[in-house]
């Protein structure tokens, strides 16, 4: 009996706050109270309703109306902000930098005993430094033999242009002494040549004698053939007028006989001592002509040959000075072959220092992958970050793609490892920040290049896998 009287007190209170209906409302009911009394008829009925349902018809709290509007406010403009904003889509190659000159190669010219190494890698190194020292037994030795033919050859070169000259030889001093050597030759041949043309001088000065001895008995001969004939005609004037005896024809016309006789002897001498003379002239001459004629040839060929001796001795020169092993131009030592010792025998044209040109102007090489290589093309900028100085604290370099190789490398070290393509990036800054004063950028420092090939919208990366999935699963399998 006592629990029903909250019951029924709930009942009357609710009646009391029951509006009734009337037909002849008033015409103008004020929406406060109207108000008050729904918020009165809720307060009844939730304290006649269970707990739980109190809860659940219990009005939203404002903040938490307001945290809903708030997150669908941030889910709009998330949204909104994906679709207008684009990322830079970014390939990264790793590389190096590099000089845009190439490395240089020091080589010994020939096989040589190394006898001094003076540097190691990463010594920097100036123009002309030497870097190490071969043995210079053989070079010198080679050096000495070539001088010594060329101090001959030009000894013998100036005694045959004396003698082609007609000029006496003059020696000049050299510590090998073939400048007398030629003078004594000179000496012996030049009396060779006198004695055989005083020889010929001779021989000349007889047969022409003989000529004139000849042509003084024809002119006398001539003269008495005159005399006899005369006679002769004399004797035989006489003979016809029985005056003279025939045996003085006969003597005068035998005396006529004789002497033309003597006549023709001495025409016939005089032709060959004048023969004898002209062959002995042309003697004579070719021998003059073939004792020029070979010092000429001689001449020439000594003169060739000490051209060529001349290039010996310069390349032999160059070999001996390649006994110093220099740097070319001012560089940093990269590295230094393992054979490079004191006592090891350095082989002909073997590299035995590589060094790094500094000062040159530097570039980036660095490997793109083959499967981004299509998003990448010259001219794309790019960001060099160096691996020695972090980008957050130094910052990076700024770049663009210079070069792009026409072909796919592989790694030789590991060949299972994806193509790679190489490319060169010009460098448009070559500083950074919070370094020290003498900050360079020294060819071989490793990096990371993030090339630049375009730009993405933000919702595109929500978005796409989603678009992709969709794609996939509405395919027969």
């Amino acid at each position: 009996m006592t629990a029903q009287k909250p019951t029924a007190q709930k009942l009357a209170k609710i009646e009391t706050v029951r509006v009734p209906a009337n037909d002849a409302a008033p015409s103008t009911p004020a929406p406060s109270l109207d108000k008050r009394a729904r918020a009165r008829g809720k307060a009844a009925v939730g304290a006649f309703q269970k707990d739980t349902e109190a809860i659940q018809n219990a009005p939203d709290p404002l903040l938490a109306r307001f945290t809903l509007y708030l997150l669908a406010l941030f889910v709009i403009g998330l949204i909104t902000w994906s679709t207008l904003s684009y990322l830079d889509k970014i390939v990264v190659a790793q590389g190096k930098v590099i000089s845009v000159e190439s490395n240089v190669m020091v080589q010994p010219m020939e096989t040589a005993t190394i006898k001094k190494v003076l540097v190691r890698e990463g010594d920097v190194v100036r123009k002309g430094d030497i870097l190490a020292t071969l043995d210079p037994t053989f070079t010198q030795a080679d050096v000495l033999q070539l001088e010594s033919r060329l101090a001959n050859a030009d000894a013998l070169i100036a005694r045959l242009q004396a003698e082609h000259d007609g000029k006496p030889y003059v020696p000049f001093e050299d510590r090998y002494g073939f400048g007398r050597l030629q003078e004594a030759l000179w000496r012996e041949r030049q009396a060779q040549y006198q004695s055989q043309m005083q020889n010929y001088e001779e021989k000349l000065a007889r047969l022409q004698s003989n000529v004139t001895k000849y042509e003084m008995d024809r002119v006398h001969l001539n003269e008495r053939l005159k005399v006899v004939r005369e006679i002769e005609n004399m004797r035989s004037s006489l003979l016809a007028t029985q005056v003279g005896s025939k045996l003085n024809l006969l003597q005068a016309t035998s005396d006529r006989i004789d002497i033309e006789r003597n006549l023709v002897l001495n025409q016939n001498e005089l032709q060959g001592n004048r023969h004898d003379l002209q062959a002995l002239l042309a003697e004579r001459d070719v021998f003059v002509q073939q004792w020029n004629g070979k010092i000429i040839e001689e001449l020439t060929t000594q003169r060739n040959e000490r051209e060529a001796m001349r290039e010996q001795l310069n390349k032999a020169r160059k070999r001996q000075s390649m006994v110093q092993l220099d740097a070319p131009t001012d560089a940093i030592v990269l590295e230094v072959s393992p054979k490079v010792a004191v006592g090891s025998i350095a082989k002909e044209a073997e590299a035995l220092f590589t060094l790094v040109p500094v000062g040159s102007a530097l570039e980036v090489e660095a490997s793109i992958d083959a499967r981004d290589l299509a998003f990448v093309q010259v001219g794309d900028k790019v960001r060099v970050k160096l691996e020695a100085y972090p980008y957050m604290q130094h910052g990076a370099l700024d770049g663009e793609v210079a070069t792009i190789s026409e072909d796919s490398f592989s790694n030789k070290d590991d060949p299972s490892k994806s193509l790679f393509y190489r490319a060169r990036i010009k460098l448009l800054t070559t500083s950074l920040e919070n370094v020290p004063s003498n900050f360079r950028l020294i060819p071989g420092m490793p990096l990371s290049a993030d090339i630049k090939v375009g730009e993405r919208r933000i919702i595109t990366y929500f978005l796409r896998p989603i678009l992709r999935g969709v794609d996939e699963s509405l395919r027969e399998p």
